[in-house]
């Protein structure tokens, strides 16, 4: 009977040692309220590498950064597209642009050990692009003729509302 009584107390002794090892102190953030920047993330995305080099009429690459400041973000996209496309008759399409986006974000999740945000953004972004047609048309009344269409210098600004998980 004593050795059940001492099974039983060890049990309980080292139970309650477990429970106490369980408990995690927190250590005040260091860098929270201070903008200062905290992280750096480049990117670009690989589907776009990807189809430019299964496509030879088309050239797509995008880069992306952010900067971390506490629980908001500085975005930057920088975007550039090339592509031509041969139609019927010899007709020819080309169009080539850039665009650059920029704009904050604010992460809503405070306190999350694992980098993740629920965050809204807005961005502001801008473009150049040109395009060019050219065909020939054929008859047999009327001479051949080779014309072309040209569009050079078109620009867009636009603003954006953005949100993800």
């Amino acid at each position: 009977m004593k050795t059940f009584g001492f099974i039983i107390s060890f049990f309980l002794f080292s139970s309650s040692v477990a429970f106490g090892q369980d408990q995690i102190l927190l250590h005040p953030d260091s860098v929270k309220g201070k903008f200062i920047p905290t992280g750096i993330r480049i990117g670009t995305e690989l589907i776009n590498i990807g189809r430019s080099l299964a496509n030879e009429d088309l050239t797509e690459y995008t880069f992306t950064a952010d900067i971390d400041f506490h629980r908001y973000f500085l975005n930057i996209e920088f975007g550039n597209y090339d592509r031509s496309f041969e139609g019927l008759a010899g007709s020819l399409y080309s169009v080539s642009g850039n665009y650059f986006r920029v704009g904050p974000d604010i992460n809503f999740l405070k306190k999350d050990p694992d980098g993740n945000a629920l965050f809204f953004g807005l961005r502001y972004g801008w473009t150049r692009i040109k395009d060019e047609l050219t065909f020939t048309s054929t008859s047999d009344v009327f001479d051949n003729s080779s014309q072309s269409l040209r569009n050079d210098g078109l620009s867009a600004n636009w603003g954006e509302i953005v949100t993800g998980l």
